[in-house]
């Protein structure tokens, strides 16, 4: 009981309680799988909700493994991916994330940096209240706002 076991064996331990059962279950490192027998949904409920392991079986045994749609694998010490199916794919890849700012650092966004003014201040946390949005769409948006004013001036005066 100190180590995997990956044979025939199979350890039964006599419990007096499902609450003894359950701290006896994380008193010890994550189990890779974890099997319940019985027939009461509340005890059922209570041991999903109050233990961690890789998987769970209930009223079955390693049938988890052979089923591709449901993933396979460890919890801390009893591993840390998955396989089977698309768990497998994601668990063995990596989503790279992507922020790219731009190069463009002009005002107001450039009030993040130093130097620290309390005017920067105090534009900043205006900014961060009232606006939720990207720094490339408020470009755009000031981009439109100026190329309206510069129409507005073309067809008002020429």
């Amino acid at each position: 009981m100190e180590n995997e076991i990956f044979g025939p064996i199979l350890p039964i331990i006599e419990i007096a309680s499902i609450g003894a059962a359950i701290d006896f279950i994380n008193a010890r490192e994550k189990p890779l799988a974890l099997y319940y027998f019985g027939s009461n949904s509340k005890t059922k409920e209570e041991i999903l909700h109050s233990t961690s392991s890789g998987g769970v079986c209930v009223n079955e045994c390693l049938f988890h493994v052979t089923n591709i749609d449901l993933p396979f694998g460890g919890v801390g010490f009893s591993g840390h991916s998955m396989t089977h199916g698309k768990y497998a794919f994601h668990a063995m890849t990596h989503a790279k994330s992507v922020l790219d700012k731009g190069c463009v650092n002009s005002w107001p966004f450039n009030v993040r940096y130093p130097p620290y003014t309390q005017g920067n201040q105090k534009l900043f946390a205006f900014l961060a209240k009232s606006m939720n949005f990207t720094q490339g769409d408020a470009q755009k948006a000031v981009l439109a706002v100026i190329l309206l004013i510069f129409a507005y001036y073309i067809f008002t005066y020429f």
